[in-house]
């Protein structure tokens, strides 16, 4: 790797408390993701890999551990990211193409007009045509692809 990590995860445990104990969901979990690397996080059902995202973007507070991007803390989603769940159906806009659904957010931070559309156009959405498509519309080997105009070192699935 060359430089500082872009994504850093040092310790990163998780534990849930339930009726029938403690039960522990990630055990010190350690890795580097160096800028422009393509990170995939694969394992059965029941693994942890939705509480590892969580942790690692904000939305969840780890039991143990840090996650740090661009050497900085994460105990929240950073301005920069965007996230988008796996039933689409509450995250877009059914009825406006890819590209406006990566549009939206950046607007409403005030994004200018001119770097909106590039940020739009450079997020990779894994779906062609993303200018005039409709997310219900992608074919379907690209329905797990979701678009993320945040610059987090990961990238969806391509077609």
């Amino acid at each position: 790797m060359h430089g500082a990590p872009v994504l850093s995860v040092r310790g990163l445990s998780k534990r849930y408390h339930t009726r029938a104990g403690e039960r522990l969901v990630l055990d010190a979990i350690e890795m580097d993701v160096a800028r422009g690397s393509f990170l995939c996080i694969v394992g059965p059902s029941g693994a942890g890999k939705t509480t590892l995202l969580r942790c690692m973007s904000g939305l969840l507070e780890p039991t143990d551990g840090v996650v740090l991007l661009d050497g900085e803390r994460i105990d929240k989603p950073p301005d920069r990211l965007a996230v988008v769940f796996q039933d689409y159906s509450r995250s877009l806009m059914p009825w406006m193409s890819v590209e406006r659904n990566v549009l939206l957010p950046l607007r409403a931070k005030g994004i200018p007009r001119a770097e909106r559309l590039r940020l739009a156009r450079e997020a990779p959405s894994g779906c062609p045509g993303a200018g005039t498509i409709t997310p219900g519309s992608c074919p379907a080997a690209c329905s797990s692809a979701s678009p993320s105009p945040g610059r987090w070192p990961t990238s969806p699935r391509r077609c």
